[in-house]
Order: C-alpha cells, then structure tokens, then sequence
C-alpha cells in the first residue's frame, strides 16, 4: 500500500499492488482491503502485470442501439465479418 500527503494536508487515497498471488481471487482480495479503502471511501488497486480479465460482456446477447438521422444513414455502409 501506498499513501501520500497533498498540498492541503489532506492524506491522499492509498493505492494497492497485490502480487500474482494475492490477486488469484480479485474479489477475495478487494474483501481483505476493504477495511482500510473504506477509511478513505476510495483506494486505487493496481494488478499485477500479467493479469488477464475475462472478457464480461455476452457477445450473442449484448445490443446496443445507434440513432443517425436520414442524411446520414444515406452515406452508412455496413460490412459484416463472421468470427
């Protein structure tokens, strides 16, 4: 953990670097920090390097919805890649 004073003496929100091994469960490490982030109602948590998320959003299920006005769909041109 890391934590620093600013310009106004106010004690600045700590930052956190959990190692490979701390961070094999994100949850069950920001529950073991969360005494001390609650203190300052904020912390900043840096992963280890060779952390690789998941990727969370269902690709099959996810839609969003674009509004173009008439002039613009005239000039759109879709292309559509099949994975």
């Amino acid at each position: 953990m890391e934590s620093k004073s600013n310009l106004f003496g106010l004690e600045e929100a700590p930052t956190f670097y959990p190692s490979d091994q701390d961070f094999v469960d994100p949850y069950k490490y920001i529950h073991s920090i969360y005494s001390i982030g609650e203190k300052y109602g904020i912390c900043k948590i840096v992963p280890p390097d060779n952390w690789n998320p998941p990727f969370c959003i269902d690709q099959v299920c996810f839609l969003f919805f674009l509004f173009f006005s008439s002039d613009q769909i005239k000039s759109i041109t879709f292309e559509i890649i099949d994975n």
